[in-house]
């Protein structure tokens, strides 16, 4: 059986007439079959990613708190009109990868990274943004959020201090212009 099998290998590429035009087109450099090299694309200037948020070590904040923190910061940055990359995708950065190369892991200009400190009724949010490109610390900010009334944190605090640093405003005119 092997023999035939080693008979047919030889002698079919010369019986059948497509095995030499997908040899032939394999072999030219300019075929669209060829492996091209591509440069990676610009991330688009309003793109943002937001790491999953971490609890401060000793900080008794319940998982679930942190989630939905994360949750509601995401939305309203989306809200203001960024590109936000998939939570999911953020979530698959290692911890230890510095903020720039998850940035350009995942695409985007900018990454906001977030402790979260404090009590479950007390939080203490830390937050950091990292512009991509210039690899540098564009803004820090602090947020105290107080819970006993039963209230829920909103992300809005959070999005309307990124929305006085980052170029949202001259972005939209721009668009409005063209």
């Amino acid at each position: 059986m092997l023999g035939l099998l080693g008979y047919m290998a030889v002698l079919f590429p010369h019986l059948d007439p497509a095995y030499e035009v997908a040899a032939a087109q394999a072999a030219d450099t300019d075929s669209p079959f060829s492996e091209t090299e591509t440069q990676p694309t610009a991330p688009h200037p309003l793109s943002i990613a937001l790491l999953p948020m971490v609890t401060e070590p000793g900080a008794p904040v319940p998982a679930p708190v942190v989630a939905e923190v994360t949750r509601d910061v995401t939305t309203e940055l989306g809200g203001l009109g960024l590109q936000v990359a998939d939570d999911r995708a953020a979530a698959a950065i290692r911890i230890n990868t510095p903020f720039h190369e998850a940035g350009r892991l995942l695409g985007v200009r900018y990454v906001l990274a977030a402790t979260v400190g404090g009590t479950e009724d007390d939080l203490r949010i830390h937050a950091t943004l990292t512009d991509c490109d210039t690899k540098r610390i564009v803004w820090k900010g602090t947020f105290w959020k107080t819970l006993r009334s039963g209230g829920a944190f909103d992300g809005r605090e959070i999005a309307a201090a990124l929305g006085t640093v980052l170029p949202i405003e001259r972005q939209r005119s721009l668009v409005e212009e063209f």
